[in-house]
Order: C-alpha cells, then sequence, then structure tokens
C-alpha cells in the first residue's frame, strides 16, 4: 500500500476539540504547530466515540481485586465504560491501521500512557497506569509510535518521537520501487 502523507492520531482535546468530561478543551500549541507542518491529523476523542456526553461525569482508572483496570464513574462507581472502550479500538481499527504515530492526553483515563493515576476499590491512589483505549492501541499495533503531550513539549523527545513516526511510516506505507 503507499501512502505519501503521513497520518497521525491526537487526542481530539489536545487539538482544542471541546470534547472533555467538564466541556472543555485542552489545545496544546506545540503539538497543534508541531504536526501542522508536516502531518496529517486524525483527532480521536475515545470517551465521546462510545457515545458519552460533553459535559459527562468524570471517569478514573479502577484496579479490581482481580488486579485487571477498568474505567470507572468517579461518582458513579457502578459506571464501568472499559468494555465500550475496548471494543471502540476495533471499531477504529481502518482508521488506526493508516497512522504511523499516535499523540495521546497524559494523565487520562482513557488516554494516558504511564501518567494515569488508577485507584483501589476503596478510592485511594495505588499506581500510575495507562488508560484503557491508550492500552488497547499499544497492545493492538505494539510497535507504533506513541507519546503524550508533555513529551512533545521536550525538543528533544518530540524530535526523537518525530523520527520513529517517519521510521514507521517507511517500513509501513512506502512500498520499495
Amino acid at each position: 500500500m503507499k501512502q505519501q502523507k503521513i497520518i497521525i492520531a491526537v487526542s481530539s482535546c489536545l487539538m482544542g476539540d471541546p470534547v472533555r468530561y467538564d466541556g472543555k478543551d485542552k489545545a496544546n500549541q506545540t503539538v497543534i504547530s508541531v504536526l501542522s507542518q508536516e502531518f496529517d491529523v486524525i483527532h480521536i476523542c475515545p470517551e465521546t466515540g462510545i457515545g458519552m456526553s460533553v459535559p459527562r461525569p468524570a471517569i478514573q482508572l479502577v484496579e479490581k481485586p482481580d488486579d485487571s483496570i477498568h474505567a470507572c464513574g468517579v461518582e458513579k462507581k457502578s459506571q464501568d465504560v472499559t468494555d465500550a472502550l475496548l471494543s471502540y479500538v476495533n471499531e477504529l481499527d481502518k482508521r488506526l491501521s493508516s497512522i504511523s504515530g499516535y499523540i495521546f492526553k497524559a494523565r487520562s483515563p482513557s488516554c494516558g500512557v504511564g501518567s494515569t493515576p488508577v485507584f483501589s476499590d476503596s478510592g485511594e491512589q495505588i499506581k500510575l497506569g495507562n488508560g484503557v483505549f491508550a492500552q488497547a492501541v499499544m497492545n493492538k499495533y505494539p510497535d507504533l509510535p506513541i507519546a503524550e503531550e508533555s513529551e512533545i513539549e521536550n525538543r528533544s523527545a518530540c524530535n526523537g518521537f518525530l523520527e520513529n513516526v517517519r521510521a514507521y511510516h517507511a517500513r509501513h506505507f512506502i512500498q520499495a520501487e
């Protein structure tokens, strides 16, 4: 498959879309300016993608007694959107299979990468982990370059990420002539 323009996915809120639980965005000008120079960008918000409203009740990561991590309501503990977030990765398969990198929103229960607080059933923060959707993307596309917006703000980390994106694109989308 020949694909010339590099496509990258980004958490919608980082691109200025007002999709967060509080109805706001987390527009990141560094992410926006770096990406606009070279890439086609797909905005993805898994929480709105699974039908959650804007605004909406907040969710958080909860470690269950069997050590599994779930995305559950902060106030309404019985709300569990884990399966919906996991299924959403499969719904996006065609779009995700065309990307060469992904920038996720840090600390998000759906999109964080190693930065999201994980709570016990009793509400105590016990560790940091990956958002449910981000983990599913990483499981399905293990060699896909990923970053959080904080990494893009660090020039050295950003350059490394961009090199990895270009290399991934070359391996997966450019045919030898």
